[in-house]
C-alpha cells in the first residue's frame, strides 16, 4: 500500500522499519491521506498519466539498524507470551497456538519478558528490573548465538511487523 495525498500530490512509499508507522500517521493526520493501491511504474508519471505531478517520498534506514530493530521483533511484538494481534500466541493454559513462529529458538526456555530479560540482565547483576533499562547486557552468550542462527536463517523480505 501506498499513502496517498490527492489533494498535496504526495505518495509514500512504506519500507518497513524505516519510520513507516510515523510517517503514515503524519500523512494521514497532516496531509489528508489514505492508504491505497497505485501505479508507480515509470509511465504513470509521464504527462497525462495517473501519477503526473505527484511527488513520491519514502524514508530508508541504515541496513544494520533496521536488522536488528526487525530481530528486536521477534522478541517484542512476536514473542509467544504476547496477546492481542500476535499470531505466534501460545495460550499458557492450553498450548495451543494460531501460527507456528519462523524461528522458535529464539525462545527456547523463555517464556515471558521477564525470562527474556534474565537473560541479558541477570537477577544477580541488579536489585531490580529498572536497572535493566540503560545498561550493557550481561547475557553470556545465549541470546548471540540465537542472533547468529536468526542471521543465517532471515531472508529479510518479510518483516514481522507490518502494521
Amino acid at each position: 500500500p501506498v499513502s496517498f495525498s490527492g489533494k498535496h500530490k504526495l505518495a509514500y512509499v512504506m519500507l518497513p522499519k524505516s519510520g513507516s508507522s510515523t510517517a503514515r500517521y503524519m500523512l494521514k493526520d497532516k496531509f489528508q491521506a489514505s492508504e491505497t493501491s497505485l501505479n508507480l511504474q515509470p509511465g504513470s508519471f509521464e504527462k497525462g498519466g495517473q501519477m503526473a505531478g505527484v511527488e513520491v517520498v519514502s524514508f530508508v534506514r541504515d541496513p544494520l539498524s533496521r536488522f536488528f530493530s526487525q530481530y528486536d521483533e521477534a522478541y517484542v511484538r512476536t514473542a509467544p507470551w504476547q496477546k492481542g494481534s500476535n499470531a505466534f500466541y501460545v495460550d499458557p493454559d492450553t498450548k495451543e497456538q494460531r501460527t507456528p513462529h519462523p524461528f522458535p529458538y529464539l525462545f527456547d526456555n523463555i517464556h515471558s519478558y521477564h525470562d527474556y530479560e534474565d537473560v541479558f540482565c541477570p537477577i544477580a547483576s541488579r536489585k531490580s528490573r529498572k536497572d535493566c533499562i540503560f545498561r550493557q547486557s550481561a547475557e553470556n552468550g545465549t541470546l548471540a548465538r540465537r542472533l547468529e542462527r536468526f542471521v543465517g536463517d532471515y531472508d529479510g523480505r518479510d518483516p514481522f511487523d507490518v502494521q
